[in-house]
């Protein structure tokens, strides 16, 4: 599930960012048995008016990426 899931920060790291930009993977030891694993991209964001609807099961939520990749739940370019 874990690898899943930094697969899918990737992924979107990598769809919403202009080629040429930068994306920064970095970890942080929180306490002996806890991990934090940071995706950090200087692409476009996500609107404000989309992050309510973000988790919610019975909302789809996607746009294109900055070459028009396709988004959304599921939507993995990797």
């Amino acid at each position: 599930m874990l690898n899943s899931i930094i697969i899918n920060l990737l992924s979107n790291a990598i769809k919403f960012s202009h080629r040429g930009g930068k994306i920064e993977i970095k970890t942080e030891l929180v306490e002996a048995d806890i991990v934090k694993v940071i995706v950090k991209d200087d692409g476009i964001g996500i609107p404000e008016k989309m992050l309510p609807n973000l988790f919610k099961v019975n909302e789809k939520v996607g746009r294109k990426g900055t070459e028009g990749e396709r988004s959304g739940l599921g939507a993995s370019t990797l």
